[in-house]
């Protein structure tokens, strides 16, 4: 298509650098679905079942979000 349904135009990345936030979030995503054996997006879709691993992972995934924020703005990735 010429144009996305939802936007004016295509939005296609332009950064190509291998950097450590890459890495390091690359490593961190792999290791959580490793531990975890849960990819995040079904993860969220889990969640209707309410069993507790689906949850466990739901709060730890986020914990890590936030933890990921705080880190990042110390020791500026």
């Amino acid at each position: 298509k010429k144009k996305p349904l939802c936007a004016e135009s295509h939005s296609i990345p332009t950064k190509t650098a291998i950097d450590k936030k890459l890495l390091i979030g690359s490593g961190l995503f792999g290791s959580g679905w490793a531990l975890m054996g849960i990819c995040p997006g079904p993860g969220i879709v889990n969640l209707v079942t309410l069993k507790p691993n689906a949850i466990l992972f739901i709060v730890a995934m986020t914990v890590g979000m936030l933890l990921f924020r705080l880190v990042e703005k110390r020791i500026k990735l």
